[in-house]
């Protein structure tokens, strides 16, 4: 194996995304993300975006647009939340500036500090197969459908509002599996709508 970068920052970099033939983004668990031009052989840290923040997940629109999730569970082998992040980003120009996705009511997604707060840990983050403007985004919150322009969505009946740590989706958007709670599977046959506990 050779080391394909980036490599001027320690962490680990679990946060990868393949934009297209030639782009990639990276972004590390202690700060920092990166963007490659020449199919990974070289690397640019991306002076735009907050390098404090650490980075969990990251993906892009079938509309092209990027989001960037920070803050993540169970860092440093810990059992309890050790990273808190600075909430939910987006990039709407392949990564060049970023700006805080927006809530319902026109709010920046972010917690209230960096020690505590709602989305202060986005642990995943997924595009919506189905909708080229929607991810779903699993945080300190719950697993909850985001629609650029509307905000999130009313959160999926059978859910418990807590946690999600990791979640999963079919190709057509259909059929999504939450672990969410104490380790509990939860699935959804309709698209998130609902949701049956399947422990």
């Amino acid at each position: 194996w050779e080391s394909a970068g980036p490599d001027n920052v320690g962490g680990r970099t679990k946060a990868i995304l393949i934009y297209d033939e030639n782009t990639m983004f990276a972004g590390g668990t202690t700060g920092g993300l990166y963007k490659s031009n020449d199919k990974a052989n070289t690397w640019q840290k991306i002076t735009s975006f907050d390098q404090h923040f650490g980075i969990s997940s990251i993906c892009r629109l079938g509309n092209g647009h990027i989001y960037v999730a920070t803050g993540a569970s169970h860092e440093q082998g810990s059992a309890s939340p050790s990273t808190y992040g600075g909430g939910l980003f987006v990039s709407t120009d392949q990564g060049d500036t970023w700006d805080y996705a927006m809530d319902n009511d026109g709010n920046p997604i972010k917690p209230d500090s960096y020690t505590s707060g709602d989305y202060g840990i986005i642990d995943e983050i997924r595009a919506d197969p189905s909708q080229d403007n929607k991810l779903w985004v699993a945080s300190n919150v719950g697993l909850e459908a985001y629609v650029e322009g509307t905000g999130f969505l009313a959160y999926p009946s059978g859910l418990p509002e807590t946690t999600c740590e990791s979640f999963d989706i079919s190709a057509d958007g259909m059929l999504i599996a939450a672990s969410i709670g104490s380790s509990n599977l939860h699935l959804s046959f309709d698209g998130g709508l609902t949701f049956e506990d399947r422990a």
